[in-house]
């Protein structure tokens, strides 16, 4: 049987629980950066109250290993109350709801398809000159690598009174 530790509510409740649970083990952020595999001073960035890095699943997978957790979800009886006029119904059956239903489209193309579908691609490219392709390409690129202008803002006037 688990213990219950808190309620969660929100992304900062759940990071207000985990320092909670840093501080509960009595151990500190260094040492969940070394058990959990981070990089040096990562735990402080991921629990900061100022969200400097989030959770991302890596890094929540490896928190919660670290210290000893697991999630148990739970519905909130009140607030389903408040919602449930406005959800829509799902039409999907509930197979569709399992991971087998995710599994990978494969299509098999036969070599001759393949190379009429590269041929049509090369003859695509063709129909727009080589110049105007460079120069769409080097338009890409100057503004993918833009930085912009730096401008001085001048103070706001003051005004007597």
């Amino acid at each position: 049987m688990t213990d219950s530790l808190g309620t969660i509510r929100s992304y900062d409740d759940l990071l207000a629980a985990l320092r909670a649970r840093v501080v509960g083990l009595g151990t500190n952020y260094d040492a969940v950066d070394v058990v959990a595999g981070f990089t040096v001073t990562y735990t402080s960035k991921l629990l900061a109250p100022l969200h400097v890095r989030t959770l991302s699943p890596m890094a929540f997978d490896a928190l919660l290993g670290t210290l000893g957790l697991e999630l148990i979800v739970a519905e909130n009886t009140k607030a389903i109350k408040k919602v449930r006029d406005r959800l829509a119904h799902r039409k999907m059956a509930a197979s569709m709801l399992t991971a087998d239903a995710h599994k990978p489209i494969i299509i098999k193309i036969s070599k001759r398809r393949m190379k009429r579908l590269s041929t049509l691609a090369a003859k695509a490219r063709r129909k727009i000159p080589r110049r105007k392709r460079a120069s769409i390409a080097s338009k890409a690129a100057r503004a993918r690598w833009h930085k912009p202008k730096l401008i001085e803002i001048a103070p706001a006037p003051s005004y007597p009174g």
